[in-house]
Order: C-alpha cells, then structure tokens, then sequence
C-alpha cells in the first residue's frame, strides 16, 4: 500500500521513509536502497528533521551526524519531534541493520558502511533510541513516531 501511495504523493517524506522500512521488513533490502538513492533529491527540505532522516538512509549522513542535525535539545515542540522522529528512525536503522541488509554508516569510516553488530546488541541499542524518543513527551494527532517507537518497545519485549 506505502507503494501506491508513494506513486501519488512522490514528494511526501515520510511515506517515503515508511516505504523504505515497509521493503526492509519485506526482506527487500536492494529495492529499498535503490529506492531511497532515486527518490531523495525529489523530496525538499523541510524544518521538521524527516529530509535528514531521509539523508541517513541513503547513506549521506551518519548517525552521529543525523544526532547533531536533529537531536539537538530545545524545549519548543518542533524540537522535541525532530528529537523523537531522529532517536524513532535510528531505532529502526539498527532493527533492520544485518537481517535485512541495512548498514548504517560511520563519518570516520568515509561513510563506508559499518557492519552490523550482532543481534542482541541491535536490539539493546534500537531500544535505547526507542525509549529516548518515548522520553520526548511529544503528542499530538499529526505526529505519529513517538507511538510507533513504543510500538517498537513492546515488540522488543516479546522477543
């Protein structure tokens, strides 16, 4: 379904970033890079952090850049959602990092990929991100990230 809609609102980032996860889920590891590689410089740059975030995925920024553009601590709630959505969508990078071909990089590795650590670190780590975006206190009807990283915590636990 993200497909079709991706094909309607071409520019919309964040159905693009969930396209781009929904493949990666899929196991469609490729489709989902190629994907991100062709479709980023149609999406514009927006105040709310999701152009970095799309950045991160292609491989332009590094984690600890992505932190420094959109982490940065501020009481305003735009900063606050740009916080959760970046801590949200690193969660994520080191959920699907390994299993499903998506490898974060490192600026001191020349944005070379860095390959993955095993499973249960991932997964401690995703979790870290997952509780600092639930930590942000964001809410509200348009914002959906900070719901989906305790979505992502309750799914940990199960496993």
């Amino acid at each position: 379904e993200y497909k079709k809609a991706v094909e309607i609102v071409p520019r919309d980032i964040r159905l693009n970033l969930f396209y781009f996860l929904s493949l990666h889920r899929l196991g469609k590891a490729a489709e989902a890079e190629a994907w991100m590689k062709e479709i980023l410089p149609m999406l514009e740059d927006d105040r709310w952090g999701m152009k970095a975030v799309a950045r991160f995925y292609a491989g332009e920024l590094s984690e600890e850049e992505l932190l420094r553009t959109n982490a940065r601590p501020g009481e305003r709630q735009i900063d606050k959602e740009k916080q959760c959505r970046a801590f949200y969508y690193l969660g994520m990078a080191h959920l699907l990092a390994g299993g499903t071909g998506f490898q974060p990089v490192a600026k001191d590795t020349g944005n070379i990929p860095v390959p993955p650590l095993p499973l249960p670190e991932r997964q401690t780590k995703a979790r870290g991100y997952f509780e600092k975006a639930a930590a942000t206190g964001v809410k509200s009807d348009t914002f959906i990230e900070d719901d989906l990283a305790r979505l992502e915590l309750e799914r940990l636990k199960k496993q």
